[in-house]
């Protein structure tokens, strides 16, 4: 089925110059594909750009790995809410005869589950397929980050708190909650006692430590 090019309008998806979603993905088939094309074409560019103007020092919620797992949450959403996953993972075996590469490797989670990891590959592009280049995010990042965004929709918690709430559970607290399916063990979670000094950690751009 050959995708076609669409006006970006109010129906389709359109992302910010600073990485964020501005509009909802279009509800039918031919437009929804479209959008991918259009998120494919401008998305990793755009976050190249944002990542390598960083200097590691924003807060947490403009951190550029933030920024990029804050729209593939709202993506994701998105998609849930059109229930059309499938849409998603069949643009991606498509287009990816383009790298002659497969979409994904073998440890990829149904796009029904995971859509998260799915929009991950979607918008790093061809970024994700580079040898010996630096990838923007590894695939472990992928992996680790798509469970989490899996956890928080679980829990419904809207785009604007995503990661405050990732940050005061922890992301490898979430992972093994998300392991054992436990989707609202975090209330009785263990917090930081945040009257005690908290260690530095270092500035990074790596979705999994974006204090």
């Amino acid at each position: 089925m050959r995708i076609k090019r669409v006006k970006r309008t109010e129906e389709n998806v359109a992302l910010s110059r600073e990485g964020e979603i501005l509009r909802g993905l279009a509800k039918t088939k031919g437009k929804l594909r479209s959008d991918f094309l259009y998120l494919e074409d401008v998305a990793l560019r755009r976050f190249q750009r944002i990542f390598k103007q960083s200097k590691g020092d924003e807060i947490p919620y403009n951190r550029p790995a933030n920024v990029l797992k804050r729209s593939v949450y709202i993506l994701g959403r998105q998609l849930i809410d059109l229930d059309k996953q499938h849409i998603l993972a069949e643009y991606l075996q498509e287009v990816s005869k383009t790298y002659n590469e497969p979409p994904a490797s073998i440890a990829t989670p149904n796009v029904e589950q995971n859509p998260f990891h799915w929009f991950y590959l979607l918008l790093l592009g061809e970024n994700r397929l580079s040898k010996g280049k630096k990838r923007l995010v590894t695939r472990d990042q992928i992996s680790k980050s798509s469970r989490q965004l899996v956890y928080a929709e679980k829990n419904d918690v809207p785009p604007e708190y995503l990661i405050g709430f990732i940050l005061q559970i922890g992301g490898d607290p979430i992972l093994e909650k998300y392991s054992k399916r436990s989707w609202d063990g975090w209330k009785t979670a263990k917090r930081a006692d945040k009257t005690k000094p908290q260690p530095e950690t270092p500035n990074t751009h790596s979705p999994e430590t974006p204090s």
